[in-house]
């Protein structure tokens, strides 16, 4: 399963919202996957096929970008959506508030 094919699923379980793909941060071209605004949060996703430490420190430096040039008024969320998960950068995201969202691919 590709990465957009990965994200489509997480909208429908993310449920209602506003998606943005590929939305760029910076003007040296940061982007982040999936910018998703519900109500009273926004999801900044990564979309990986197997997690790993250079997702999380994507995903924490993003956020960190995100919040320095846009000042988001609703809470920020965390996430990386995969096909595959790794023991060791699932401890990290649960020590650092991301949630992981595994959707295994389908033989």
């Amino acid at each position: 399963m590709d990465e957009k094919a990965l994200l489509k699923m997480l909208i429908k379980k993310l449920g209602s919202g506003i998606a943005k793909f590929k939305v760029q941060i910076a003007t040296y071209g940061i982007r982040i996957d999936l910018v998703f605004e519900k109500k009273n949060e926004v999801w900044l996703i990564n979309a990986k096929k197997k997690l790993s430490y250079i997702a999380v420190g994507q995903i924490l430096a993003h956020k960190e970008i995100y919040q320095m040039r846009l000042s988001p008024q609703k809470e920020l969320k965390l996430g990386i959506v995969c096909n595959q998960g790794h023991l060791a950068p699932e401890r990290i995201c649960r020590d650092k508030d991301i949630e992981v969202f595994i959707f295994p691919k389908k033989n």
